[in-house]
């Protein structure tokens, strides 16, 4: 782990964008449902917290909403004029956890001109840059007439649990601009999640009889090899002219309580993107039929779903995607609307009929890493960007 005498950086350091990262990162904020966490780092409210003083100070009105307890969403909102117009901009503030970091998770360090610590990247050094943007835009009292709105969104790590309270609650836009490491590229469009926990039951015995017993771990065996050879060609039907093809994934195992004894239960846990026109219902259905045509007995098959995520494709005629395409081509960046394989906030507002794009700076391959950090260069470059896709929207 580096210390304080490893600091070198060429950037100011009471600059306002640094010290806002810093701080960010300093608050801990990893989602409760995060396994063999530190329970002092769980929880988004302290973050809440910062945030609802921050923009109190900025002037603006701030509300908390109950996503769940102890987990607010925070609503912050700037108007002017009498447009009813209405730009989200929104960030989560959850993190994934902290084990195995080789960096101080919450230290902020300062680097080869990079922050360092969880949530760097994704995504509390993309919300910094809005944050700045905001600041920037009532600092200079740049005109605009309609409403600046920013949300603060709890459980997206988990399954976007803030962004869908957000919507339930009747909360809408006209168009959302999502914080997530995206190199400053203009996302437009990204695949769904499904997730869901297939428990198979055997029966236990001795390990020296195992014809006694009926092992779950073999009978799961079927089922991976099923998926490796059966459904994963089968997802070439779905490809999508922009999304893609759908992705299957097995990412947990978990069976057995001791060498010498028959498994009689064995768990795998399975993450399905999806692209547009996908219904998760009928995509469990077909998974359940296949597995039954395995010689599994239905009665030793459970089913838990975990969560599930929108897919989403803003066209790129939507003025928001316009706004920023122009912003981007003005400050020199790379313009083209792309797509991506994960999944944020942005499918939950799209799904609400909410024209939603996804942008920051920070590469997702740095996201969730044991050393994760963010560019300052792509920091402050993110803010005129963002600020000047504001001026835009508004004044099309």
């Amino acid at each position: 782990m580096r210390t304080s005498t490893d600091i070198s950086v060429t950037h100011t350091e009471d600059s306002h964008l640094l010290r806002l990262v810093r701080d960010l990162v300093a608050i801990p904020s990893v989602n409760p449902a995060t396994l063999d966490e530190d329970p002092s780092h769980v929880g988004e409210l302290r973050m809440v917290e910062y945030l609802d003083a921050c923009f109190r100070r900025l002037g603006l009105t701030v509300e908390r909403l109950s996503a769940e307890a102890n987990r607010p969403n925070l609503v912050a909102m700037l108007k002017r004029g009498s447009s009813s117009r209405h730009l989200l901009l929104e960030a989560h503030t959850d993190t994934v956890g902290t084990r195995g970091m080789t960096v101080d998770p919450f230290g902020g360090e300062v680097w080869d001109n990079r922050i360092y610590g969880r949530g760097a990247c994704d995504t509390k050094g993309p919300m910094a840059a809005y944050l700045t943007a905001i600041h920037r835009i009532i600092e200079h009292d740049l005109p605009f007439d309609g409403i600046l709105s920013f949300a603060a969104c709890i459980g997206e790590e988990d399954g976007c649990h803030g962004a869908r309270y957000l919507m339930k609650s009747g909360f809408r836009a006209d168009a959302a601009v999502v914080a997530e490491p995206t190199t400053l590229r203009l996302i437009n469009a990204h695949k769904g999640a499904f997730w869901w926990r297939l428990i198979i039951r055997g029966k236990a015995g001795h390990g020296a009889e195992p014809a006694l017993g009926v092992n779950a771990i073999y009978r799961v065996g079927r089922v991976l090899g099923m998926i490796e050879d059966d459904l994963l060609p089968a997802l070439d039907q779905y490809h999508d002219p922009i999304l893609g093809v759908p992705t299957v994934n097995v990412g947990t195992i978990k069976g057995g309580r001791k060498t010498n004894i028959i498994p009689d239960e064995c768990v795998i846990e399975i993450d399905r993107r999806t692209v547009s026109g996908e219904d998760p219902d009928v995509i469990l259905t077909d998974f359940l039929c296949r597995v039954e045509r395995l010689g599994i007995p239905a009665g030793d098959v459970r089913v838990e779903e975990v969560q599930r995520a929108f897919p989403f494709i803003t066209s790129r005629e939507e003025p928001v995607v316009r706004a920023m395409a122009d912003a981007l081509e003005r400050l020199g960046e790379e313009v083209s609307p792309t797509s991506v394989n994960y999944f944020s906030d942005a499918g939950e507002f799209a799904a609400a009929g909410i024209p939603s794009i996804v942008f920051g700076p920070g590469d997702i391959r740095q996201a969730h890493t044991a050393d994760e950090y963010i560019e300052l260069d792509q920091l402050e470059r993110a803010v005129p960007v963002l600020m000047e896709t504001v001026m835009r929207f508004f004044n099309r």
